[in-house]
């Protein structure tokens, strides 16, 4: 067929056409592709480089009107793109600072038959400066007992800045009980008792260069005190038991806060006024012969036994027999 008869052909097809169109009732189909657009969850980046965690930013594809995609294509200038689909993530870590771009190419139909649509948006990667760490102080606790919460306590002082401060506490023992992340944690003590107890803070969120960004304390936890028992004898001469009362007096002297606890058990067969005999025998002597104060002599009572008997305790300050 020749160029001319081709020509006068498509001629007479659009004449038809537009008669046709101009014919009352007469609908003329007009093609209307899809809109893609591209929706993210973060439009501004505030890190960049190693840091801790993942910068990223989730990608959502839309379709208004037309045909669904079924095949996607996501392209970047920087960080990588994760998922074929409809969504995606878009890593930026490590990227420098600067404006990036998320392309998608979004195609349906089939090889013979397709529509292809596009869509593009930008994501900001910032890198604010760290600030310097100002200077940071553990205090430790006083007055520690045993098996007792304890407190440890912070003080920040320097170039203090406008963010809030995120503390992270760890322990060599024990256990946090609460205030992990800020400037006080209580810790429980039950089983450290006789060891030696190291809290250790550090600032998040500086620059720890100074080296003061991170401070420790160490306590040690006591062991518990008790009363023990140091001597017991039963009836006996007034010279031998000076002797264990110098015995007495000795301890007493190298422990200047323990207490003594005499108790005096009475005979069954004994007679009234043995006991306080004996107490003033036993205050006398340990007050005006080996000089102790009487308030750290305490006599008490027993019940009967068979024969007469004293037993000594020492106790350590603050505890009782």
């Amino acid at each position: 067929m020749s160029k001319f008869l081709r020509a006068a052909l498509f001629v007479m097809l659009v004449a038809a056409v537009s008669v046709r169109a101009q014919q009352p009732g007469a609908q003329v189909a007009v093609y209307t592709p899809p809109v893609l657009t591209i929706s993210r969850d973060a439009p501004v980046i505030r890190n960049c480089g190693p840091v801790a965690g993942k910068p990223e930013v989730h990608l959502t594809a839309q379709t208004i009107r037309g045909t669904t995609p079924t095949r996607y294509v996501w392209t970047t200038d920087a960080g990588r793109i994760e998922g074929n689909g409809p969504t995606a993530t878009w890593a930026l870590d490590g990227v420098a600072p600067g404006y990036y771009h998320a392309s998608l190419q979004a195609s349906a139909g089939t090889t013979n038959d397709e529509c292809q649509v596009f869509a593009s948006t930008v994501v900001s990667v910032e890198c604010p400066p760290v600030p310097e760490c100002p200077r940071l102080q553990i205090l430790c606790p006083s007055g520690i007992e045993a098996g007792q919460r304890i407190t440890f306590d912070s003080l920040v002082s320097g170039s203090l800045g406008t963010s809030p401060f995120v503390y992270n506490w760890t322990i060599s023992g024990g256990s946090i009980i609460e205030g992990q992340g800020t400037g006080s944690i209580s810790v429980d003590t039950v089983g450290l008792e006789g060891q030696s107890l190291t809290a250790t803070a550090v600032l998040a969120g500086y620059d720890a260069s100074n080296g003061r960004c991170s401070a420790s304390c160490s306590v040690s936890i006591p062991v518990p005190q008790t009363c023990r028992k140091f001597d017991e004898y039963p009836e006996i001469t007034r010279n031998d038991e000076k002797a264990r009362l110098d015995n007495l007096s000795v301890e007493l002297q190298n422990d200047p806060f323990a207490t003594a606890y005499v108790t005096i058990y009475p005979s069954e067969h004994g007679k009234s006024g043995d006991i306080d005999k004996r107490s003033r025998n036993i205050i006398d002597y340990l007050m005006n012969a080996r000089g102790l104060d009487s308030k750290r002599i305490v006599i008490k009572t027993g019940s009967t036994r068979p024969t007469s008997s004293v037993e000594i305790w020492l106790c350590p300050r603050g505890v009782t027999h």
